[in-house]
């Protein structure tokens, strides 16, 4: 019997028939997020009827939503997207050691008595060091202070790199700074700021396909696309020799960011190998022993 589910919750019409699924959480991850693709190539491979539906949840009824999952025992898990990744928190039964030092969550579990994780920092690290090379002791300027930017920070810093944040709202840049005993530095950042930067990191929304900064990088305040374009290009020409460019934003694959810092013949490096890694490891989180994580990344780098 196929039903709907939650049809007074979410802004999207989910069709489901099966004995369990899984769910990525978020704003409107109907129009654009890739880990139901990624979930769901994986599901097949392993012969399982199971499958990843997007969420598109409104804030006020966030809340209502958690309570309905955990309720339901066909849920085994999943992931959460913008804006949700910190705004869940309290709303979880449990965190994880490394989602609580972060402040944020992206991946749902049930297996254990768990629920929040985040496996951002994780799939960023990898990819980062084969374009990169080690992190210990490089100077990373991370721009933003949400969710992803929290996890790749921590992850940085773990790594042995000297992490300052810049962000717009200059109080989430000093919380975020605070945890990692690291510097902040204005919005944008100055061009004595990327003169001391090895590795810079774009952890905002600035850029992606779909959202309000589309078109857009984030080294530069204007929204006229052409003023910001020779502001940007001006910023990143200000970066050492070797320095690398990594934009968390894979839709689309190029964004101006790199775009640009390519142009300039910087190393440059997009989010989707990002994106499968975390999701490789939140996928396994949710389905445990069964599932073999070089199958499930084999499978989904082929996607």
């Amino acid at each position: 019997m196929t039903e709907r589910l939650f049809p007074d919750l979410l802004d999207n019409e989910v069709s489901f028939s099966g004995d369990s699924y899984a769910a990525i959480l978020g704003l409107t991850p109907s129009k654009g997020a890739r880990s139901p693709l990624l979930w769901n190539a994986a599901f097949a491979k392993m012969g399982r009827t199971c499958r990843m539906y997007p969420f598109d949840v409104q804030p006020e009824r966030l809340e209502l939503l958690v309570e309905a999952l955990r309720a339901d025992p066909r849920f085994i898990g999943g992931s959460c997207t913008m804006p949700f990744k910190q705004t869940l928190l309290p709303l979880l039964d449990g965190l994880d050691p490394e989602a609580a030092k972060i402040g944020a969550v992206n991946c749902l579990y049930r297996r254990g008595g768990g629920w929040g994780a985040n496996t951002d920092g994780a799939g960023a690290l990898p990819a980062l060091k084969d374009v990169a090379g080690s992190l210990d002791g490089r100077r990373a300027l991370v721009l933003g202070a949400g969710g992803a930017a929290r996890a790749v920070a921590v992850f940085l810093a773990g790594a042995g790199a000297q992490v300052t944040i810049s962000n717009r709202t200059q109080a989430t840049a000093e919380d975020l700074a605070g945890v990692l005993g690291g510097q902040m530095v204005g919005w944008p950042p100055s061009a004595e700021d990327l003169a001391n930067t090895d590795i810079l990191v774009n952890c905002t929304a600035v850029g992606f396909e779909n959202g309000n900064g589309a078109g857009l990088s984030p080294l530069s305040g204007e929204t006229d696309p052409e003023k910001n374009r020779e502001a940007s290009q001006t910023a990143l020409s200000t970066l050492p020799n070797g320095a690398v460019v990594f934009d968390v934003v894979y839709q689309p694959p190029n964004t101006p960011l790199l775009e640009q810092a390519s142009a300039q013949g910087l190393s440059v490096l997009n989010g989707l190998p990002m994106n499968i890694e975390q999701a490789v490891i939140a996928f396994c989180m949710a389905v445990g022993e069964e599932a073999d994580p070089a199958t499930v990344r084999t499978v989904m780098q082929g996607v």
